[in-house]
């Protein structure tokens, strides 16, 4: 009878620790208000490179390019020109770069 028991508790106990995973989003909103004093404005910045029309992201990664070759933490005015031409297409991003100051 004990046997009986100690089987049954041992089952509970491990269909109650088994759970799903729920996925959660982990980026959660942030808002920041930041003035003209918080910023250090650079210069003006470009960066280019090839375009795929087909590719959804392909803003984001003219962005990101530009900010990790250019060391800067932001684009102001942030202005894309997409070159069309039978051999080469290519995205090119203008804007001022800009550093929070710390």
């Amino acid at each position: 009878m004990k046997l009986k028991l100690l089987t049954a508790a041992l089952l509970f106990a491990m269909i109650a620790g088994c759970s799903s995973v729920v996925p959660v989003n982990s980026t959660l909103p942030v808002t920041v208000t930041l003035s003209a004093n918080d910023l250090k404005i650079g210069d003006k910045i470009t960066h280019t490179i090839p375009y795929n029309k087909k590719d959804p992201n392909i803003y984001a990664k003219v962005y990101r390019e530009a900010l990790v070759k250019s060391g800067y933490d932001f684009i102001l005015l942030p202005q894309y020109e997409i070159k069309d031409s039978v051999f080469k297409s290519t995205i090119t991003i203008i804007g001022y770069g800009a550093n929070v100051r710390r």
